[in-house]
């Protein structure tokens, strides 16, 4: 497990949205590879919209800042 902060990078919105979908499905145990991530950090995920960058990023910085680590798709 990375401590931390992580940033996924993917080429295009629609590559990202597609796996993020598929990282959603269940599995035979019920649970998602979507689940397992977020139970290790908390999850954010890109906007599409500038405008509302910053407003997530300050949000994902600080919960690192806090210590229970995130994830930046």
């Amino acid at each position: 497990v990375v401590p931390h902060g992580i940033l996924v990078f993917f080429p295009s919105y629609p590559v990202m949205e597609g796996v993020l979908s598929h990282w959603k499905l269940l599995d035979q145990t019920k649970k998602s590879i979507f689940d397992q991530i977020s139970n290790l950090k908390i999850p954010f995920i890109e906007p599409k919209s500038k405008t509302d960058l910053p407003k997530i990023m300050e949000s994902f910085n600080r919960n690192i800042d806090e210590g229970r680590g995130a994830i930046f798709f």
